[in-house]
C-alpha cells in the first residue's frame, strides 16, 4: 500500500494508488472502502468520515459514502513531493508542505506560517493544539502550537520522526530509550514503554476499547495484561 492510517472509528486503512480499503484483522483480509480518480500524497479521515486528500497544490476533501470530491484548500505555491495532513476529534485538520528549502504549516483556520527546518511529522489533538516534528532517523525535535498560536519547543527527540496523542492530550513519540510520554500542558518526554527504536516505523493511538471482558485483566490504559 501507499499509504496506511488509523481512522477515527479505530480501524485501520490502507491506501493502494486511487482505491482505499479497510484491514480486517478478523479476516486478514481488505475490504475496499472507495476510490478517487488520482492517487493521492497523503491521507486523513475527519470524524465525519469526510476524507482529506492532496494532489499538488491543492488539498480535497473526499466523502468516501458519495464518492464527492471537493477542493478544500489550494496552496499558492507549489509544494514538495509529499503534503502531511491530520485531522482531530473536532474535526479540524492542519497540513504541512514543504517549497524550496522552506516549510509551511498549514493552521485548520487555512491561516500559513513558514518554519526554517523540514516538517517530517503533524499530529493535532483533540482540543486543536499541533506538534510538528522535525528532524530524520538521526534525531529531531518537536514544536508544540497551541490554538492561540504560542508555540513551545518539547524537551523531546523523536527517532524516527514519528508522533500521536491520546484523549487526554499526552504526546508520544519513540526517542533512544524507546516509546517516550509528554504528559498535557509539560514540556519534558518520560519513558514509557521499552521498545527497540529501529523496528518502530509508525506510532498511533487506536480508539478507546468499546467492550472489556469481566475475565481479562487490564491496566489503567485498558491494555490487556492477562487473559
Amino acid at each position: 500500500p501507499d499509504h496506511v492510517f488509523q481512522g477515527p472509528d479505530g480501524e485501520l486503512y490502507a491506501w493502494y494508488g486511487p482505491a482505499v480499503k479497510r484491514l480486517d484483522a478478523q479476516t486478514a483480509s481488505t475490504v475496499p472502502v472507495g476510490s478517487l480518480p488520482f492517487t493521492p500524497e497523503s491521507v486523513a479521515i475527519l470524524p465525519d468520515g469526510t476524507w482529506l486528500v492532496s494532489q499538488n497544490p491543492t488539498l480535497y476533501k473526499f466523502d468516501a459514502a458519495t464518492g464527492s470530491l471537493a477542493p478544500w484548500l489550494t496552496l499558492p505555491f507549489t509544494p514538495g513531493p509529499s503534503i502531511l495532513l491530520a485531522a482531530n476529534s473536532l474535526g479540524q485538520a492542519l497540513a504541512a508542505a514543504s517549497y524550496g528549502n522552506q516549510v509551511f504549516f498549514i493552521a485548520p483556520d487555512g491561516q500559513f506560517s513558514e518554519r526554517a527546518a523540514f516538517v517530517s511529522a503533524i499530529v493535532l489533538d483533540g482540543a486543536g493544539t499541533a506538534y510538528l516534528g522535525f528532524g530524520s532517523s538521526e534525531g529531531g525535535y518537536v514544536e508544540r502550537i497551541e490554538p492561540g498560536g504560542t508555540s513551545t519547543f518539547l524537551n523531546a527527540n523523536p527517532l524516527p520522526p514519528t508522533l500521536a496523542t491520546d484523549a487526554a492530550g499526552a504526546l508520544y513519540l519513540i526517542g533512544y530509550d524507546g516509546l517516550m510520554r509528554v504528559p498535557p500542558g509539560e514540556v519534558d518526554a518520560q519513558p514509557f514503554l521499552a521498545i527497540p527504536a529501529n523496528l518502530v516505523i509508525q506510532v498511533q493511538i487506536a480508539a478507546a476499547a468499546t467492550q472489556i471482558r469481566k475475565d481479562f485483566a487490564y491496566d489503567e490504559l485498558n491494555r490487556l495484561v492477562a487473559a
